[in-house]
């Protein structure tokens, strides 16, 4: 088996070297994306819970307009009935 050189053995040390390097970036980069997902799924269930409150509150405010309309309408019908029995 033929000796290793000095030059080979400094390679393989450089070479060892940047394999632990991108093995930790690797592992960082994939911390950051399970981040990423988090704060994504973070995001989506906050989207769908202000596109609940808007459905809510679009129900609530036609809710009200009718009711609004409704009492207009009995004002009306309340006037229009109390002129009829003073016009007899």
């Amino acid at each position: 088996m033929p000796k290793q050189s000095v030059e080979d053995d400094v390679q393989i040390d450089m070479l060892r070297a940047k394999v632990v390097e991108l093995e930790t970036a690797l592992t960082n980069a994939d911390s950051e994306m399970q981040d990423v997902v988090a704060r994504m799924s973070t995001a989506q269930i906050e989207v769908l819970t202000l596109q609940e409150e808007r459905e809510a509150a679009r129900r609530e405010t036609r809710r009200l307009q009718q009711e609004l309309e409704n009492e207009r309408m009995k004002s009306f019908e309340d006037r229009f009935k109390s002129l009829g029995s003073t016009v007899q």
